[in-house]
């Protein structure tokens, strides 16, 4: 495996960790929200929901930045003597 596929293997990993860990919080949200504390369980669920959101793109922008940054580019060739 390149290092380039293990870099993205890595940060997929952290976003599933991460989502992991707050899908926690979602599930104490509900619970909180069917024992009648609606308005904390709702707020708990759209913060956690959030804050998994918000890291997917973190790292999902840091995977194409590194994509990005590793395609090569064109190179622009100097008119011949004919053009």
């Amino acid at each position: 495996m390149s290092d380039e596929q293990g870099g993205i293997q890595q940060k997929a990993s952290e976003i599933a960790n991460e989502s992991v860990a707050k899908s926690g919080e979602i599930v104490e949200g509900a619970q909180q929200a069917l024992a009648g504390d609606v308005r904390e369980g709702v707020a708990k669920i759209l913060k956690a929901a959030g804050a998994i959101a918000t890291g997917a793109t973190e790292k999902g922008i840091e995977i194409a930045a590194d994509a990005v940054d590793k395609v090569k580019k064109p190179t622009e060739t100097e008119p011949t003597e004919t053009e």
